[in-house]
């Protein structure tokens, strides 16, 4: 008979491990470094104030259904306090100009600010993101290790729980995490 995880045990596994945001962090860097990155760079992009930002999201409501009437003045209010010294803030605009219902206007204020970790390391295969990535304690690491070349890169990864950050991630920026290329 199979040993089976239930989706919530994979959530409750991340929450213990990723104990903080500081961790979250590390773990992600870490795994940029375990891809073969010669470097890391973290953007933090805060185009909107926190105080603004938490007020916006207070006042709509968490399904789409909002009155209209409130619309303008909760896009006014963060339109207003937009820095938009800062790249992409026109597009933020535009897309707040643009938000018609609540959903897609809590959408729109979440992407104001976010911190973006970009690394130049190697991606997955698909049959390395089904066989490895997405299965949590995988032996790979420990082949990883046994193979290394003295003097060669070093893993910082031995757990097999590098997938669980991005749960812990997501929670940091309460929002989505987007993966490029």
């Amino acid at each position: 008979m199979p040993f089976r995880v239930t989706a919530r045990t994979v959530l409750q596994l991340g929450a213990e491990l990723i104990s903080s945001d500081a961790v979250a962090f590390y773990e992600l860097i870490k795994n940029s470094f375990d891809a073969r990155s010669k470097r890391v760079e973290i953007d933090v992009v805060i185009a909107l104030p926190s105080s603004v930002y938490t007020s916006a999201l207070s006042r709509l409501p968490s399904d789409s259904e909002i009155d209209q009437a409130a619309l303008p003045a909760i896009k006014g209010d963060v339109k207003a306090a937009l820095d938009f010294a800062l790249p992409g803030a026109r597009e933020q605009a535009k897309a707040i100009d643009a938000a018609e219902d609540g959903g897609t206007l809590r959408r729109a204020i979440q992407e104001c600010n976010y911190i973006e970790i970009k690394d130049t390391g190697h991606g997955m295969s698909l049959e390395d993101l089904e066989n490895i990535y997405l299965m949590i304690g995988t032996p790979n690491k420990i082949r990883e290790a046994e193979q290394v070349v003295p003097g060669g890169p070093t893993d910082f990864g031995r757990e097999g729980t590098g997938s669980l950050v991005h749960d812990a991630a997501r929670d940091i920026a309460a929002g989505e995490i987007y993966y490029a290329g």
